[in-house]
């Protein structure tokens, strides 16, 4: 973005009028799942929860990997809990941001009706200049998508407060939905109950999960039965088919899923697309792992 500087005498006579350029950087918490590729290519800086194993205490992305939340729990039967970033730690990553070379900061959160660190940041920011934060009332890629909406505006010269305003307001067109196998974990979490995960597991029950994205709470809209190669197809199909896609970039992201069963995933989602939109998948981070599981598989869009 720039922005245009005017320098006036005391007279009010115009001396000299420019362009400065006003560098935007994007911030995002690591719920909301981003190809690393993609963040090493733009201004988007990650923030990572807390995924707490045991009794060790872990950086999501930093230190720790879905594989060895996954091994652990194979190993040990040890179930992973995650905690919020805290006020102090985002003031501290906006400051790092605000002293790297960011005129502004965008930060995109995990929805407010999931975790406090929508409410963390927003304190946060109060206590800085040039930090707008916006509740994305969504998780992992239903929030990523967003990212990818504020980096286009920016390229436009947008300011990042009419961008943040923009998010809040493009949100509500944002459709993320995923398919669990084990509600082992999503049970650990308070999310659904014991008794649930135990039917789920003996009948081999996938539930579909659908992200509000008016209030940001997630709930099962449908139950599938079967194995996971016959239910992603059926969901997908079925999904898309009462859907109109909008925007460039189709989303999927999966957790610990066969290969083939995400290239299954892929073919068929293509032939829903038109030849201008892209597909863009990647694997979750530690903290939608530790919710969700082994073999969950989500996607996200932006509807007309």
């Amino acid at each position: 973005m720039t922005k245009k500087i005017k320098i006036k005498n005391r007279n009010g006579i115009l001396l000299v009028s420019f362009h400065v350029v006003v560098v935007i950087f994007f911030s995002v918490d690591s719920a909301l799942d981003i190809s690393d590729d993609f963040i090493k290519d733009n201004t988007v800086y990650t923030v990572p929860l807390h995924i707490i194993l045991g009794s060790e205490d872990y950086l999501d992305g930093f230190n720790i990997t879905p594989d060895f939340i996954y091994k652990t729990y194979k190993k040990n039967k040890v179930l992973p809990k995650t905690a919020a970033v805290s006020e102090i730690e985002y003031e501290e990553h906006f400051k790092k941001l605000l002293n790297s070379g960011a005129d502004e900061i965008v930060h995109i959160s995990l929805s407010s009706a999931i975790s406090s660190t929508y409410n963390n940041a927003k304190n946060a920011a109060k206590k800085l200049q040039n930090v707008y934060v916006v509740d994305s009332k969504n998780l992992s890629l239903g929030g990523g998508i967003l990212v990818f909406e504020g980096l286009k505006m920016a390229k436009l010269n947008e300011k990042a407060d009419k961008i943040a305003n923009e998010l809040k307001i493009i949100r509500q067109r944002v459709d993320a939905s995923f398919v669990l196998t084990n509600l082992d974990f999503i049970s650990a979490g308070g999310r659904c109950s014991n008794v649930m995960a135990l039917g789920a597991n003996l009948f081999n029950i996938k539930p579909l999960i659908k992200v509000d994205n008016k209030q940001g709470k997630i709930s099962v809209s449908k139950i599938y039965r079967g194995k996971l190669e016959t239910v992603l197809p059926k969901y997908i199909s079925e999904k898309l088919k009462s859907k109109k896609i909008s925007g460039s970039n189709f989303f999927v992201t999966y957790s610990e899923i066969n290969e083939k069963n995400v290239e299954t995933v892929c073919k068929t989602v293509r032939s829903f697309l038109t030849k201008k939109q892209n597909l863009i998948v990647c694997k979750t981070g530690c903290t939608i792992s530790s919710h969700c599981g082994p073999g969950t598989l989500g996607m996200g869009f932006i509807t007309e």
